[in-house]
């Protein structure tokens, strides 16, 4: 445990320009604070603001504290000689740390976890004796002036910033320290070539280290280090992998500061392009629409935008597929004028709920762009369009409104599903 606390004190004096936000959900019951969900993250300077929101009987506040007074709080945490930890809410209370959990490690685009950033982070969390902890999560927060809450479920989710659906940590003590120096903004592959494009405002590229991992059926290897001369970074795997990790290492102390995984048998993570070759694009505008191909000239209207909602929302329930932004029915190139964010955006605001499974890409062929839209079957089934509240499958090359029958049977399997293996 000690060990523990010494890294995460020395990581964190490692960042530049850095403050504590320190926020926290109390519950008072029969005179008695209790804890819903405490937060303290390391944050940039001036990215955040102190919040007081006192509604009665939860009390939501949020503290800047500098780095020795976060250091503080992490120390208490985790006790001292033997002792166990507490945490300290002044003005409040004290509690007794009941459990902790191991210091972990998150990448900057994470596919799993309900405190997602855009930088690699190193998290540990704590908890509070169950009798300390607040649970009366249907109670509603309403107090003029300050934010609305129909529970304290979702208070927790819009005051913490959490990217979860249903918050389950209560009393949790969570600390998060975010590593600032630097982060790989994207992975693309193309058969046996990757290309990584890094982002680092505090550490010079060359006392950074890219370590790289491939695997096959057949082959696996892991390459000899990268030193990166520029944001850039272009390497042959020398196979077409089914797998490979990416690690980003500093020089100064040989310390992970972020990765990147792919895996053909899974969907790609955020930041991770397959890279499509024109020949492949060429050899799809030839095949014809089918079970899991369709064409779409544009998107420049709404009646263009309702078309490839409908197809988004038809391969999301039904199957995997891809759609091709302009070509037209007969399989012509005319090319497309949105962008690969209007596209996403589009996809994100008119699926309901917002599809993870979709990947967008741009491709010039003589001169003119195609955008591919990969969508692979979601796992939220079904899937309904925001635009005309309709759901859609997918019967050969057609998209067609789903029939009551198939609603009820995807309705049954997810609920059965649920009762097998809980989210």
């Amino acid at each position: 445990m000690q060990n523990k606390k010494e890294f995460v004190s020395g990581f964190i004096k490692k960042q530049k320009d850095c403050e504590f936000s320190f926020r926290f959900l109390l519950q008072k019951e029969n005179d008695i604070w209790k804890n819903c969900f405490t937060m303290l993250e390391l944050v940039k300077k001036g990215t955040r603001n102190e919040v007081d929101y006192d509604y009665g009987e939860f009390v939501f506040k949020e503290k800047l504290l500098d780095i020795e007074e976060g250091l503080s709080i992490i120390q208490s945490l985790y006790g001292k000689n033997g002792e166990k930890g507490k945490l300290i809410v002044s003005n409040y209370d004290e509690f007794v740390i009941d459990s902790g959990h191991q210091l972990q490690f998150a990448p900057s685009k994470p596919r799993y976890g309900m405190t997602k950033r855009h930088w690699p982070m190193w998290f540990c969390t704590f908890r509070v004796p169950q009798n300390r902890v607040g649970k009366d999560w249907n109670r509603e927060l309403l107090k003029e002036g300050f934010p609305y809450y129909p529970n304290v479920n979702e208070a927790i989710i819009g005051l913490f910033g959490l990217t979860v659906e249903h918050f389950s940590s209560y009393g949790e003590v969570r600390v998060i320290a975010t590593d600032y120096r630097a982060r790989i903004e994207s992975l693309r592959l193309l058969f046996s070539k990757a290309k990584l494009e890094l982002y680092s405002p505090e550490i010079e590229y060359e006392n950074l280290v890219v370590k790289v991992f491939a695997k096959s059926a057949r082959k696996m290897v892991t390459l000899p280090d990268i030193h990166p001369e520029s944001e850039s970074v272009g390497f042959d795997i020398g196979f077409q992998p089914d797998s490979l990790y990416v690690a980003l290492l500093s020089l100064q102390d040989n310390m992970k500061i972020d990765g990147m995984e792919f895996s053909k048998w899974s969907v790609e993570e955020e930041g991770v392009f397959i890279e499509r070759p024109e020949e492949e694009i060429l050899s799809l505008t030839r095949a014809g629409e089918s079970q899991s191909l369709e064409y779409k000239y544009d998107v420049v209207d709404d009646n263009n935008k309702n078309d490839l909602i409908e197809s988004v929302i038809a391969f999301l329930n039904t199957n995997t597929g891809i759609i091709l932004i302009g070509v037209d029915n007969s399989g012509n190139i005319v090319g497309s004028k949105k962008s690969i964010e209007a596209i996403q955006k589009l996809i994100h605001d008119s699926c309901d709920p917002p599809p993870r499974s979709v990947k967008v890409q741009e491709k010039e062929i003589s001169g003119k762009k195609v955008i591919i839209v990969e969508v692979s079957e979601g796992d939220d089934k079904p899937y309904q369009s925001r635009r005309d509240r309709n759901f859609y499958v997918r019967h050969n090359s057609t998209d067609m409104k789903m029939e009551r029958s198939e609603l009820s049977l995807i309705l049954k399997e997810q609920t059965e599903q649920s009762r097998i293996s809980p989210r």
